[in-house]
């Protein structure tokens, strides 16, 4: 299981400075904001005969995979620099089904939870999502939950403060047609993916375009 935010790509590039007009073809240095995106990989297991269930809580260590995506820059970027980040989207996808016999789909619903410090919520809604629909289909929009995503981005507002903040996940069902039992028991795993942003300035030489 991979749960260190991976995969950090430069989506955006807003000029912080105007371009300056000189007689000369030299290099300049500018300020602009580099905005990465970075995502998190939650993955969980579900082997239940209730459809009232509680997965295990999975962890991501925040600081850690930021760290590692500002680092890759050169020179390498640092926390304090950020000027902003939140939580922009998440996605989930079933991965695996344990086929039931005799054969037929299953129905879920329920949502994904966030704990930081003593808080939690959920961040993560899902309902009528058939499994076999979801099976290999790629990431499915998820609706996001309001607290959960005041939550998370509290948790990166300590990480812009020098803290090293632990975000723990877990998955909870609240319906499923038909219902499980010990003959017929709900078998699946499930990824999902939390994206978020960050914004920091980068200075970068440029030539003189004008020149």
């Amino acid at each position: 299981m991979n749960n260190k935010i991976r995969g950090t790509i430069a989506l955006l590039i807003v000029l912080g400075l105007a371009v300056g007009v000189t007689g000369c073809k030299l290099l300049h240095e500018k300020t602009v904001d580099v905005v990465l995106r970075n995502s998190a990989a939650i993955d969980f297991e579900v082997r239940e005969d209730s459809a009232n269930y509680v997965s295990d809580p999975q962890v991501i260590d925040i600081a850690e995979g930021i760290d590692d995506a500002l680092a890759g820059f050169d020179p390498p970027l640092d926390r304090a620099d950020i000027e902003e980040a939140g939580l922009v989207a998440a996605t989930y996808e079933v991965t695996w089904v344990g086929d039931p016999e005799p054969w037929h789909d299953w129905e879920i619903s329920g949502s994904v939870w966030i704990k930081y410090g003593q808080a939690e919520s959920v961040i993560i809604d899902y309902s009528e999502q058939w499994l076999y629909d979801a099976l290999g289909a790629g990431e499915i929009y998820a609706e996001l939950n309001a607290p959960g995503v005041t939550l998370f981005n509290q948790a990166l507002e300590d990480y812009r403060s020098g803290q090293d903040p632990v975000l723990s996940f877990w998955m909870e069902g609240d319906g499923c047609d038909p219902l499980p039992s010990g003959d017929d028991s709900l078998k699946f795993d499930w990824t999902a993916r939390i994206y978020m942003y960050v914004v920091s300035p980068v200075t970068l030489e440029v030539p003189d375009l004008f020149e």
